[in-house]
């Protein structure tokens, strides 16, 4: 048999490596690589940069955990993972976005046809976008075969109430969805606020669904 250890270093950002070890039978019948990663305090700019240059002056760092195996066998190929990014923080200070306290926590069951299990979760503490504030969000979901994402139950607070939704399904290619917001007691001197009518005094709050259509990058 051959076996094998390394280290990837800087894959992907400075000072982010990857260490990996494996093994084959001597017959090639069957082989296996392990990996995994931790990191503190990642700067994922170069990452995202690579992915998107339009987002270079964007400041972006969390914790990052990976770890998974890879191989082939009588069946053919396998492979899973597991990601864990926690204290994420990032800031776009020229269009007014930041966020703190992001986490995800996701397990890929197979990364040849990537699916994972049920109730992957996905939070934040904190998200602006300009005036807009969000707070203490969370949602549950899954990775469906074919790239899919199912959301299953997303929730956040605002504006001193509650925001949640029911399932929905959304791909990265998508030019339209709907989805069907459920508010409650939504302060609406601070939606006011924040939506940037000036500020508002009294009181009232909000109830009850709101339907929302994103298309072609717009949300209604």
């Amino acid at each position: 048999g051959l076996g094998w250890r390394g280290n990837w270093r800087n894959i992907g950002a400075p000072r982010m490596d990857l260490r990996f070890d494996g093994a084959m039978k001597s017959l090639a019948t069957e082989a296996s690589l392990n990996f995994h990663l931790d990191r503190k305090g990642a700067d994922l700019n170069p990452l995202l940069t690579a992915y998107d240059p339009g987002m270079k002056s964007m400041e972006i760092r969390s914790d990052v955990r990976l770890k998974g195996r890879v191989g082939f066998n009588a069946c053919g190929l396998f492979g899973s993972a597991g990601l864990t990014v926690e204290n994420l923080s990032f800031d776009e200070r020229e269009i007014g976005l930041a966020g703190r306290d992001v986490s995800l926590h996701l397990e890929l069951s197979d990364l040849f046809a990537p699916r994972s299990r049920p109730a992957q979760k996905l939070s934040f503490g904190k998200i602006s976008m300009g005036e807009v504030v969000l707070e203490q969000g969370r949602a549950l979901f899954q990775v469906e075969p074919g790239g899919d994402l199912l959301v299953e139950k997303a929730t956040f607070n605002w504006c001193g109430g509650g925001v949640h939704s029911e399932s929905f399904r959304f791909r990265p290619d998508m030019e339209d969805l709907d989805v069907v917001l459920y508010c409650d007691r939504i302060q609406l001197a601070q939606i006011l606020e924040q939506l940037g009518a000036g500020r508002s005094e009294g009181g009232g709050a909000l109830n009850g669904r709101i339907p929302v259509h994103y298309q072609r990058g717009k949300w209604t």
